[in-house]
C-alpha cells in the first residue's frame, strides 16, 4: 500500500476535526437593540386603559446572559366595577444583533398577545397616579427560541418571565418582558459545509483507490 493511501483516512479525520466546533476561551462582543411594536397597547372598544411598552436603548455587551425587552406601564380611569379590558391584544418584538467581530448584524422577530383588566389610574412613567390595579395573562404566539448565525459566532434568543405591571398598595412596580440571549463560538456555515465535502472526497477517493488496488 502506497503512503499517500495509507495518509488518505488521516486527511479525512483532519478535514471533519476542523468542521467541529471547537470550545474557546475568547469573550465574544455583541451589541443588541431590542423594539416594541406598538408602544402603546390599547385596551378594547372606546375604553380609557392602555398599556405602555418601553423600547429600551441598544446597549453593547459580553457573552450570553438575561435582558429586558420591554418594561410595562399600565393606565386606566375606569371603576372597579367596570374595568378597561384586554383581549388578544397583539405586539411584536424584535431583536436587531449586531456581533463585534464581524459587524454583521441580523434582527429576530417575537410575537405576542395580551389580555385581563386594569381600573383606576394604574400609573404612568411619572408615577403622578399610582391608585389602581392591572391584572395581566401574556401569551407568546411566536416560537419561544431563535437563533441567528452571526460571523463564527451563534446567537441563541429565547423569550422568558413576564411580569404584570403593579400598583396595588400605593407602590409603583413596572412590569417586564425578559429574554436570554445565549452566544457561542461556531464556524460560518459555508465553511462547515466545505470542510465536510473535502472529508467526503477524500474519503470516497481513499476507498475507490482501495478497491482499484485490490483488484490488480
Amino acid at each position: 500500500m502506497s503512503k499517500t493511501l495509507a495518509a488518505a483516512p488521516l486527511v479525512a479525520l483532519a478535514l471533519l476535526a476542523a468542521c467541529t466546533p471547537a470550545s474557546h476561551a475568547e469573550n465574544i462582543q455583541w451589541t443588541y437593540d431590542w423594539n416594541t411594536r406598538p408602544i402603546l397597547v390599547h385596551s378594547d372598544g372606546e375604553s380609557t386603559g392602555g398599556v405602555v411598552l418601553t423600547n429600551e436603548p441598544a446597549h453593547q455587551h459580553t457573552n450570553s446572559f438575561n435582558t429586558v425587552i420591554a418594561y410595562l406601564w399600565s393606565f386606566s380611569s375606569a371603576q372597579p366595577a367596570h374595568p378597561d379590558r384586554f383581549t388578544n391584544e397583539p405586539y411584536t418584538l424584535s431583536v436587531k444583533i449586531t456581533d463585534g467581530e464581524t459587524h454583521k448584524s441580523g434582527t429576530l422577530s417575537f410575537a405576542g398577545k395580551l389580555s385581563g383588566t386594569a381600573w383606576g389610574f394604574g400609573f404612568l412613567p411619572s408615577g403622578v397616579l399610582v391608585k389602581g390595579e392591572t391584572h395581566l395573562v401574556n401569551t407568546f404566539t411566536s416560537k419561544l427560541t431563535q437563533q441567528i448565525h452571526l460571523g463564527h459566532h451563534l446567537y441563541t434568543v429565547t423569550l422568558g418571565k413576564f411580569v404584570n405591571p403593579d400598583t396595588s398598595g400605593g407602590v409603583i412596580r413596572e412590569g417586564r418582558i425578559e429574554a436570554y440571549i445565549r452566544t457561542q463560538h461556531n464556524p460560518e456555515p459555508s465553511t462547515l459545509v466545505l470542510c465536510c465535502v473535502g472529508a467526503v472526497v477524500v474519503g470516497a477517493g481513499h476507498w475507490w483507490r482501495r478497491g482499484r488496488a485490490s483488484e490488480i
